[in-house]
């Protein structure tokens, strides 16, 4: 993320300058194993509407089973 927001609630969980991502791949695998377990996905932090898959990440969110919140 290109910002140091004091409000972000993911600060703890990822230090600002570590280096490194996940494969959206792995991500979509552990959702595989959760379907079921999981009440839903949230796609937050770092700025996700500057992510250009953000759309096809949404997409298959919603093929492995989870929809829109109600």
């Amino acid at each position: 993320c290109p910002w140091n927001c004091f409000y972000c609630h993911n600060r703890d969980l990822i230090p600002v300058r570590t280096p490194g991502t996940v494969a959206w791949s792995q991500v979509r695998e552990l959702l595989g194993r959760r379907r079921g377990l999981l009440d839903g996905v949230v796609l937050t932090g770092g700025e996700a509407l500057r992510q250009d898959a953000l759309a096809d990440a949404a997409a298959e969110v919603r093929e492995l089973g989870f929809g829109d919140r109600k």
